[in-house]
């Protein structure tokens, strides 16, 4: 058994084992150093040694104090799990199979009795999804997980982890209020979450001195770092699953149970759901069954122009952005509006920036961007394209675009939207592309699916 588990194959080039075998030998220099420095102070002047012993204790009491968490960031305990929580979460939950959640089941969610029983699985199944969150983050390729902000976003996990696991499932109603209450607690400390995750890659890719040019010239460097992309699609796929169970929850709670979707004066306020201009009652959870792709697509582009308050939308230095329905403009379907809108939005953003970039760099006044939304009665899928005219992208370029290290840039952050949105389309049945003539324009082409089938989906 042993042998067979040490003569398993070590998945490392030789240029990565270097580079390890020289950090550590570039370490063990400083520590020892430091340890000799040290001894020596401490046999010249032992007065200097111990002021210096004192001095470094109060400093790590600031640094603490300073890392001390408010009631909505708890997640930076230094230990969010008991030895018993710890162990209970990396050795158990982590290594359970998560169970698909079928659509169907959810929206057909009517009354107390059906949001107890389906809080009985989602107690279970959340536990577990959580726990391996916070596993694959542990356990990051290529020293992710020792990114500070990778860390800070693991400890979020173990923290909602430790929530979850201090209530029981639900049997009655005033079980599930208590499991309500840690829903919501867990829901506003993942805020943040998005946001860490990025800050963690562009970290990496800071540290490891990893440019654009470098990977335009060098594909064995970008296969070098491969494992990236592999982490960062599962890790995104599995949050927005996540994510979705977690609000989903919550407005069926909101609903059911008759708590305020919205209560300034709670612990915990959670602001009320979007609508996105469609009425209430087509909603079942956060899945709509009169979804209008036509609202979706205003409200985004109202969403990504605002997103650039500097500059004045009416003038000549701002695109135009024009929508134009091919179909039937009062098609409805069963969908996600939440997360077609976050898709939509970053799709009309790369365009205007697109745009910007190129009037800065070229002294030329933006051209239009064009949204054509396609969509039929009777068809399985409904497709949205956002065209721009702003020089468009290489040939050989294309195939990376949509590529998280390509686009991970500690000066243009922004870069990174496209790619978190393409795997958030994934996930969710649909497809986003981009295709580009170089020297001319760029158009991005999202697919999602609008026909009963989707009621089939497992998250």
């Amino acid at each position: 058994m042993l042998r067979r588990t040490f003569m398993r194959p070590c998945l490392v080039t030789q240029k990565q084992l270097r580079d390890v075998v020289a950090r550590l030998d570039s370490f063990e220099k400083e520590v020892v150093s430091l340890k000799a420095f040290r001894a020596a102070v401490e046999t010249v002047s032992p007065e200097v040694a111990a002021a210096a012993e004192t001095l470094s204790k109060q400093r790590w009491e600031q640094h603490q104090a300073a890392r001390k968490p408010e009631i909505n960031n708890s997640a930076l305990l230094e230990n969010p799990l008991t030895p018993d929580e710890f162990g209970e979460l990396y050795q158990f939950y982590a290594e359970k199979p998560h169970r698909p959640v079928l659509l169907d089941n959810i929206m057909n969610i009517n009354n107390i009795t059906d949001l107890i029983n389906h809080a009985k699985m989602f107690h279970r199944e959340f536990s577990v999804r959580v726990a391996k969150r916070a596993a694959t983050l542990n356990n990051a390729p290529l020293g992710l997980g020792r990114m500070s902000a990778i860390e800070e976003l693991r400890k979020m996990y173990e923290w909602s982890f430790a929530d979850l696991r201090s209530v029981e499932a639900p049997v009655d109603r005033e079980s599930a209020l208590a499991l309500d209450r840690v829903v919501r607690r867990v829901y506003l400390r993942h805020q943040s979450g998005r946001p860490l995750m990025l800050d963690g890659l562009r970290q990496l890719t800071h540290r490891e001195g990893i440019t654009r040019n470098e990977l335009r010239n060098n594909m064995d460097l970008y296969k070098d770092y491969e494992p990236l992309q592999d982490t960062f699609e599962h890790f995104v796929s599995a949050r927005a699953k996540l994510r979705f169970l977690l609000v989903n929850y919550m407005e069926l709670s909101h609903r059911l149970l008759d708590i305020p979707a919205f209560d300034p004066s709670s612990t915990h306020p959670v602001p009320p759901h979007n609508l996105f201009g469609h009425a209430e009652n087509t909603f079942a959870g956060t899945i709509c069954r009169e979804t209008s792709m036509v609202k979706l697509v205003e409200y985004a582009k109202r969403e990504a122009e605002e997103k650039f308050p500097d500059i004045e939308r009416y003038d000549d230095d701002f695109p135009k952005v024009s929508i134009r329905v091919v179909g039937d403009p009062n098609l409805t379907f069963i969908g996600f509006p939440q997360n077609t809108v976050q898709i939509i939005t970053a799709m009309i953003e790369a365009a205007i920036r697109a745009n910007l970039r190129r009037s800065d760099d070229n002294g030329v006044l933006p051209t239009p961007v064009n949204i054509v939304i396609a969509q039929r009665p009777g068809c399985s899928e409904i497709g949205v394209r956002v065209s721009d005219t702003a020089g468009g992208i290489p040939f050989h370029e294309l195939p990376m675009s949509l590529a998280y290290l390509y686009n991970c840039d500690i000066d243009d952050p922004h870069l990174i939207e496209l790619p978190y949105v393409a795997v958030l389309a994934k996930t969710f049945g649909g497809h986003l592309h981009v295709s580009s003539i170089d020297g001319y324009g760029t158009d991005r082409v999202l697919y999602t699916p609008a026909g009963k089938s989707l009621l089939k989906m497992a998250l």
